[in-house]
């Protein structure tokens, strides 16, 4: 377990320790839910949105002349789980 003592911010700001954030996994855009019962806080890792197909294709510049192999889609698919593996470290 780890305890960390904080001071909040005369605009009731907190700023959550970099040993806090890599413990969670997250980091600046991410998400946080505050579940507070009484005098007990705690800050839990909010659940990532599921994209749709038309959030992940606005991600694209440009889309490639001919279809992609299934194969090439697999590829892709394991890089982007690959990277967010690196990322999640």
């Amino acid at each position: 377990m780890v305890t960390k003592h904080i001071k909040i911010s005369s605009k009731s700001q907190i700023t959550i320790p970099q040993m806090v954030l890599k413990k969670l996994g997250i980091g600046p855009g991410d998400a946080i839910q505050l579940n507070v019962l009484g005098q007990h806080a705690e800050i839990l890792v909010a659940k990532s949105k599921q994209a749709s197909a038309l959030d992940l294709g606005k991600k694209f510049k440009s889309y490639p002349k001919k279809p992609l192999s299934v194969k090439q889609i697999n590829v892709a698919i394991d890089e982007g789980y690959a990277n967010l593996a690196r990322k999640n470290k």
